[in-house]
């Protein structure tokens, strides 16, 4: 029997849709190539992580593999390309593994880029911070915000990526626009210099 089976779920019960829909959907950056079978086996893992969590995992190197030659740069290419389509569609990028493969580099990128929060884990489903230059405060070996003599890597609990901070700052701002006019005004001039202009960056939820 396996450990930590997964509660059964019957997919006759029309409610179970509704639950499905509110759940995270997050995509799992892992490597594959190389050691194909041990890189499947360990994204299986984390794919079980995921929905134990409560998350809806993506994982296009366990599917697309199924139809898709590897060994072909076109195919491997468009499988990156269909990779990235379902990546535009969830709420975070999960980096698994200490090793950042060319593929995922390209899915971290492009999730830096479409500003999808990113978040680290060890092979052992463990938290932790891998790519210190991912971090907003990195600059040129060193941090630009604490005052430390070089960046501490995963070591620091200060770590977030561009897509992160800017995130945290949507949502504070969500916050303060959903305020009465009062508090609004006088939390922009205590904290944001008086810059109303700033509450027009975002719209309320």
């Amino acid at each position: 029997m396996r450990e930590n089976k997964l509660k059964e779920i019957d997919y006759d019960r029309p409610e179970i849709y509704e639950v499905l829909e509110e759940k995270s959907i997050v995509f799992i950056c892992s490597p594959y190539a190389g050691d194909i079978d041990g890189n499947t086996m360990r994204a299986r893992r984390y794919a079980r992580f995921a929905t134990a969590t409560g998350a809806v995992p993506v994982i296009p190197h366990l599917m697309y593999p199924q139809f898709l030659e590897e060994d072909d740069p076109d195919e491997r290419q468009l499988g990156i390309d269909m990779g990235l389509t379902l990546l535009k569609q969830c709420s975070e990028l999960w980096v698994f593994g200490n090793k950042i493969s060319s593929g995922m580099s390209v899915e971290i990128e492009k999730a830096e880029q479409w500003e999808i929060p990113i978040r680290f884990f060890s092979i052992d489903c463990k938290v932790i911070v891998k790519n210190k230059k991912l971090c907003f405060a990195y600059h040129k070996g060193e941090c630009s915000i604490l005052e430390v003599s070089r960046c501490e890597g995963s070591k620091c609990n200060f770590f977030k990526t561009k897509a992160q901070v800017k995130e945290e700052k949507k949502k504070k701002l969500q916050r303060i626009k959903s305020l009465d006019p009062i508090d609004q005004r006088w939390i922009i001039d205590t904290y944001c210099d008086g810059r109303m202009s700033i509450l027009d960056e975002v719209e309320v939820e």
